[in-house]
């Protein structure tokens, strides 16, 4: 297979694409179905993920914070 790759190096920069195309819509898909069967859950790990997002920035702050200090 790696010969016919080297041989038609485009179509294997196609196949790569239509590959990653594959895999993001799979999770779409997933995060989709998850989000619809599981609301309580997934507003949980929602509010989780925000939570730490929060957190990152506050510590980003307390670091310029002492820098200035």
């Amino acid at each position: 297979m790696r010969r016919a790759c080297a041989e038609t190096a485009g179509s294997c920069a196609q196949n790569g694409r239509v590959l990653k195309n594959i895999l993001v819509l799979l999770v779409v898909g997933f995060v989709i179905f998850y989000l619809l069967s599981t609301p309580a859950n997934a507003a949980d790990v929602v509010s989780d993920a925000f939570g730490g997002i929060m957190d990152a920035f506050e510590q980003i702050g307390v670091f310029f914070n002492e820098l200035v200090e």
